[in-house]
């Protein structure tokens, strides 16, 4: 990770998100203590005053920012609606009540049936997805759970062998940790 360019976002020229992500990330690091409760979020408020400072000198980006957020996320909401109705499908065996049926029908065409799957990359609106476009996204998405299946072992393996080293070298915590002697 390189350092976020404070000097730029001071003079107010460094107006990329991505830049303030790598300025709060830096802070976060510095101020985090070693031990908190997850629901403590008093130590941030500092960073929190010092970011909504930064924030001000640029409140075009900071809206456009936040449309772009809010927009993203109601799509990321959309493509989850769309995935909680196949699993209705799953649980229950048939179509939602009111399919093709009057009002109910109208409802589920123009909302439920307008959320996109994610498919390899691509949304499919729903109402238009065809046999091998459900065919795909299924066999895409039992792929991907096996690889977070491996990957969340790998995570907890890792957890493991570093509590295995600081037991081994008899350090009491993963920053005290030596490296091994090159051989």
């Amino acid at each position: 990770m390189h350092e976020p360019d404070e000097e730029a976002w001071a003079e107010g020229e460094a107006d990329d998100e991505a830049e303030l992500n790598l300025l709060v990330d830096s802070r976060l690091n510095r101020a985090r203590p070693d031990r908190y409760l997850a629901r403590d979020r008093e130590w941030m408020d500092g960073i929190v005053e010092e970011v909504a400072a930064e924030l001000n000198r640029h409140p075009r980006q900071v809206v456009l920012d936040a449309a772009r957020r809010l927009v993203h996320h109601r799509e990321g909401q959309a493509t989850r609606s769309a995935n909680r109705l196949l699993r209705t499908v799953a649980q229950t065996g048939v179509l939602p009540l009111g399919w093709g049926v009057g009002e109910t029908w109208e409802v589920i065409r123009t909302d439920l049936l307008s959320r996109p799957l994610s498919i390899s990359g691509e949304r499919v609106r729903l109402g238009a997805a065809a046999a091998h476009d459900l065919d795909s996204w299924s066999a895409l998405r039992e792929l991907e759970a096996a690889k977070r299946n491996d990957s969340e072992r790998e995570t907890w393996a890792g957890a493991r062998l570093l509590g295995s080293w600081v037991r081994r070298q008899g350090v009491s915590r993963v920053d005290d940790l030596r490296a091994p002697k090159p051989v």
